[in-house]
């Protein structure tokens, strides 16, 4: 594979459409080489790339064509450009050769990495070869027929796993009945993942204009469900129709892709390190995106909070540091963090309405919940209500 020189951006190695692109991304694109290395601490240390499928899972197939090897390709080029361009960050990959890494396997090695970005490459494919163009999703619901397809495609690769069943609590890759459960999601990182997706197709646009942009989707990609950070799955193009096949099989489209991708996660980078910046306390990431009851009514014991940030030391001058909430905080220490939470509230609904109140100062602000000094998961909090609830009919 010839190698691309992506020591900096220029207008001759970036083909800009303006159609697709602000003007603002436009001379963000043009300084995102110097602006990424020139920052000395950034919100994004860590990115894991996920080459989808491997081994004894083809995924999608075409003939002598798989979609494992394109995937593949892609993500070791992508890994090249990113260890190039910002060697600051640290770069994992889920697989490094050809075999089967399980959908549940993937989103850990992220969250044990503490990855602070979880990038899935994929090929898509259609029972109709007209069907075409690249495409980009987050964790979600999305009721588009065609797309449900899509996501059950991609599912249906937990049936090569052991005891899938009980893995992934019963979820059925080929029931659309099973797909209900996103839609009770609290994806805490839809946001920051979308921001990245609206991105990576942006610049698929600007890098591959004779190609369909299909847009952003909200999916139910289980390689995404339990990831604790903002996380995309991109579809670079169908392998079943015969134009985008003949592109995605170049070895210079592997590297139109790669660098997409690339230019995407730089212009992310650059965002999110001026939003950091505005602030050095850290915010907090939940073990696992959690899953909300949707009739929570009273309870005993159980109280939900809205977390604002966390911080490995005490925060001083909380009423100053944490105006205009300061002076409503509650600080909890677990895990070797300190917790500061507005609360608690009886109902989830009451919680909400502080959350989105909360918003505009505090960006990555989520709902918890505790059972006393018990910390639970949304989803345990809704079983125990429901539980004490019916205990009293």
């Amino acid at each position: 594979m010839k190698k691309a020189d992506n020591r900096n951006f220029s207008t001759m190695n970036i083909k800009l459409n303006l159609r697709f692109i602000p003007v603002t991304l436009f001379f963000a694109v043009l300084l995102c080489g110097g602006v990424c290395r020139a920052q000395s601490t950034s919100a994004l240390r860590t990115i894991v790339i996920d080459a989808g499928h491997g081994g004894v899972d083809p995924g999608a197939v075409s003939g002598k064509i798989y979609e494992k090897d394109i995937n593949f390709k892609i993500a070791l080029e992508l890994e090249r450009m990113l260890r190039e361009g910002l060697p600051e960050v640290k770069v994992i990959q889920t697989r490094r050769t050809d075999v089967k890494v399980n959908l549940y396997e993937r989103g850990n090695i992220a969250n044990r990495a503490s990855a602070d970005l979880f990038v899935s490459i994929h090929v898509n494919a259609s029972e109709k070869s007209s069907a075409n163009g690249h495409s980009t999703y987050v964790l979600g619901v999305d009721k588009n027929k065609q797309n449900l397809q899509e996501v059950m495609r991609e599912n249906s690769v937990i049936t090569y796993e052991e005891d899938y069943q009980s893995r992934y609590e019963g979820f059925d890759p080929s029931s659309p009945e099973s797909y209900i459960i996103f839609s009770l999601m609290q994806n805490v990182y839809l946001d920051k993942s979308m921001e990245l997706a609206e991105l990576v197709q942006q610049r698929y646009a600007a890098n591959i204009p004779g190609m369909r942009n299909r847009g952003t989707y909200q999916a139910g990609f289980l390689v995404l469900w339990k990831t604790a950070m903002p996380s995309i799955l991109t579809e670079i193009g169908f392998i079943s129709n015969p134009s985008d096949r003949e592109y995605m099989i170049k070895e210079s489209s592997i590297q139109t892709y790669a660098r997409s991708l690339y230019e995407a996660i730089c212009l992310y980078k650059e965002k999110i390190d001026k939003s950091a910046g505005v602030s050095q306390i850290a915010t907090a990431k939940p073990a696992s995106v959690e899953v909300v009851e949707p009739a929570v009514k009273s309870n005993n014991g159980v109280r939900f909070y809205v977390q604002l940030v966390t911080s490995r030391s005490s925060i001083k001058n909380v009423a100053e540091r944490l105006a205009p909430y300061g002076d409503r905080v509650v600080e909890r220490k677990a895990g070797g963090w300190y917790k500061y939470l507005l609360g608690g509230y009886v109902t989830v609904a009451e919680a909400r309405r502080v959350l989105t109140e909360v918003k505009e100062r505090f960006k990555d602000a989520f709902i918890v919940a505790f059972d006393g000094d018990e910390q639970i998961s949304l989803a345990e909090a809704g079983r125990r209500i429901t539980e004490n609830n019916s205990a009293k009919k």
